[in-house]
């Protein structure tokens, strides 16, 4: 075996290596099983007993006081380790009411009710996680039955792996117990927590199937003089941020500042800086002004408006479960047709997920007809071996989150001229097949078009010229459960370009999405070349509030990052599918 044959055993059998972290928590996990199967063992013990000695041994027991007291921790240690039976029965008050057949303490529903409708989902890390594992068994499978190198090897396994981290995206399993936890929580804590505003609320939970619920909410009375104290401190916080981000370099002007600030102006900022303005009076006359509107014009806006400011606690304790999820606040007269097209929507993700199920068991290979060699044909180069990134070469830095990271088996030059030189393969394979994208537009790149992504640079260009190009896309994007469908306007930027990796910077705007005009979406992808026929991609996320984060920051944050991901394990699932097609001699 060669020296770097050698070094790429060991650097892969390194992954294999516990840390003393690792060593230690798989040790607690053997004692917590040896303690399982003892008290197992004592209880099967104690009743095989009752059952030989009959009736003079429970007495025994009873008189005797050691067993009392042995009794009596017995029956604490149950208690600590299985809690009570009839508190376990009463926790879930969403199937306690059911069973139960419970009236009493129910809401009155009527057309002033609001409705918070939640979907819980998998998250970024438990897609990588369960893609690296899937990864690691493909590769301890099929390591025997493959002569190449390693690289080409650990390519195969990963992209393999996609399909059924795919499917492991939209299972809903472990989103189905958050989503339990998370409904009966809510719904006992969230009028504790919108007390806090000022407002008095009840609420319960409506409805629950797998990882969606609803919960009903009325709004029984607010005290204007803490609700406005509190929407003071909050509008003050997010125009100082605005201020210090667009104004302070003073590349702006205060007129142009205002402008930019007024187009992407919401509805719920106009309110919440209303009543920062209102704080500022005295008591007798602000509190009147937030009477009669309450209870003239705006009584639904406001109370959504004072839902929506705390759903951002609603996503950190999702997050600390390490999930994501949907949300939105409804009225009663639009909640019938809304949950009617949520649950239509979740039976056609269901019954495509029991297709690729069906799918991932009939082959191996990555399923569905495609479009012939959009990828082009193999390129010599890429066969070759490619050494480490030399110093002062620096890839870009990866945004706030990473949704991906993924090897694949195409070799660099042929996956750079396919993303870069031609739209093709994007426009077709990826957003109109894969995504399911209408409406498709775009425009060649603003300088250097046709020479960006060839697997040899023209005479007389230099390679560094081509950084900062932009190209254009913009597409229909299709409905949701909780959007519908809506116009994305895509900015694309090469940001870094030579033969050890290139980068892509897209800023996507969504401006007919609820919160569109607040927010951009920053998607990088990042290619490195990792010879061998192989390349391996890495994608990460960011929001961007031109004028501050809005009080549903933490709701926006969370679907770029599920949709991003969404989008990248297509996009890594497309190139698997396309890695063997190639163009057909002609004779």
């Amino acid at each position: 075996m060669t020296d770097e044959s050698l070094l790429k055993a060991a650097q892969f059998m390194s992954k294999f290596i516990l840390s003393f972290d690792e060593i230690d928590a798989e040790y607690e996990l053997h004692l917590k099983a040896q303690e399982r199967a003892y008290y197992k063992w004592l209880k099967n013990f104690s009743t095989r007993q009752d059952s030989i000695d009959g009736p003079s041994r429970r007495d025994l027991q009873k008189k005797g006081i050691l067993s009392k007291i042995q009794n009596k921790l017995s029956h604490a240690y149950t208690l600590i380790k299985e809690g009570d039976m009839h508190e376990r029965e009463r926790s879930d008050q969403y199937n306690y009411r059911r069973n139960q057949n419970y009236l009493s303490g129910e809401i009155r529903l009527d057309s002033e009710t609001l409705y918070i409708n939640i979907i819980v989902k998998h998250s970024v890390k438990f897609v990588n996680n369960e893609l690296d594992r899937r990864a690691e068994e493909r590769w301890l499978k099929e390591k025997k039955e493959y002569k190449h190198h390693f690289d080409r090897l650990r390519a195969f396994a990963h992209v393999s792996a996609l399909k059924l981290a795919k499917l492991a995206l939209c299972s809903d399993l472990k989103p189905s117990k958050v989503a339990v936890q998370l409904s009966n929580d809510l719904s006992r804590l969230f009028p504790l927590q919108l007390k806090q505003f000022g407002a008095e609320i009840n609420t319960e939970i409506e409805y629950r199937k797998g990882a969606y619920f609803v919960l009903s909410v009325n709004v029984l009375s607010i005290d204007w003089i803490i609700l406005m104290k509190h929407f003071q401190a909050s509008a003050k916080k997010r125009r100082d941020l605005w201020a210090k981000k667009e104004c302070a370099a003073g590349d702006l002007s205060v007129k142009r500042c205002l402008q930019r600030m007024i187009y992407k102006y919401t509805l719920f900022q106009f309110v919440e800086d209303c009543l920062s303005i209102l704080d500022h009076m005295h008591w007798t006359i602000s509190v009147p002004i937030c009477i009669i509107l309450y209870n003239s014009l705006l009584r639904t806006t406001l109370k959504r408006f004072i839902i929506t400011a705390v759903t951002d606690d609603f996503f950190q304790y999702v997050e600390k479960k390490g999930m994501e999820m949907d949300l939105e606040v409804v009225s009663g007269s639009n909640q019938a047709a809304f949950m009617l097209e949520a649950l239509r929507q979740i039976r056609h993700d269901e019954r495509d997920l029991r297709r690729r199920i069906t799918e991932a068991e009939k082959a191996e290979s990555f399923p569905g007809v495609t479009r012939g060699a959009l990828l082009g044909a193999y390129v010599d180069i890429d066969q070759r071996d490619i050494g480490p990134i030399p110093d002062g070469l620096l890839p870009p830095d990866d945004l706030e989150t990473v949704v991906l990271h993924i090897d694949l088996p195409v070799g660099y030059y042929r996956l750079r001229r396919a993303f870069l030189e031609n739209p093709v393969f994007f426009a077709d394979a990826i957003f109109s097949d894969a995504l399911e994208y209408k409406n498709i537009k775009s425009e060649p790149w603003d300088k250097f078009d046709g020479q960006i992504g060839k697997v040899t640079s023209p005479d007389g260009i230099e390679e560094s010229n081509f950084l900062g190009a932009t190209m254009k896309f913009e597409y229909l994007m299709p409905k949701s459960a909780f959007v519908k469908e809506n116009m994305a306007y895509e900015d694309i930027t090469l940001t870094s370009y030579n033969n050890y990796f290139f980068s892509l910077l897209k800023q996507i705007n969504n401006p007919h999405v609820p919160y569109g005009k607040t927010f951009t979406t920053l998607f990088q992808m990042t290619i490195f070349n990792t010879g061998n026929n192989s390349c391996r991609m890495v994608s990460s996320c960011e929001a961007s509030f031109p004028n501050g984060p809005p009080f549903v920051a933490r709701k926006i944050i969370s679907e770029i990052r599920a949709g991003t991901q969404n989008v990248s394990v297509i996009i890594g699932e497309t190139v698997g599918k396309y890695a063997n097609e190639i163009p057909h001699k002609k004779n």
